[in-house]
């Protein structure tokens, strides 16, 4: 269900990302992560995470899993499959991040 789908997702996030400790494990849980944000249960957890990613490009933290992200989440949803839903939350993600 969507609870335990969105429990793996801040998981995967927590292996790949924040948790330097499993180097072998980053590749395989940053992909795994992509693939759970694909799912449409969770889609409102996409802009916390590229708010988060960049949290951490700011302070130069894991930046290449980052920007793979970065790149998985705006590959699900094309700006121009959906222009103004994908427009709008781009924006305003922008607009809340506007010291980056």
């Amino acid at each position: 269900g969507k609870g335990a789908a969105e429990n793996s997702a801040y998981l995967l996030w927590s292996i790949g990302v924040e948790d330097a400790r499993h180097k072998e494990l980053i590749d395989v849980s940053t992909q795994k992560f992509c693939e759970l944000l694909k799912n449409w249960d969770l889609k409102d957890l996409r802009q916390g995470f590229l708010k988060k990613c960049l949290q951490l490009l700011r302070e130069r933290k894991s930046e290449f899993q980052v920007i793979v992200i970065i790149h998985k989440i705006l590959d699900i949803f094309p700006l121009n499959s959906y222009p103004g839903l994908n427009r709008r939350l781009a924006l305003e993600t922008l607009d809340e991040e506007e010291n980056f």
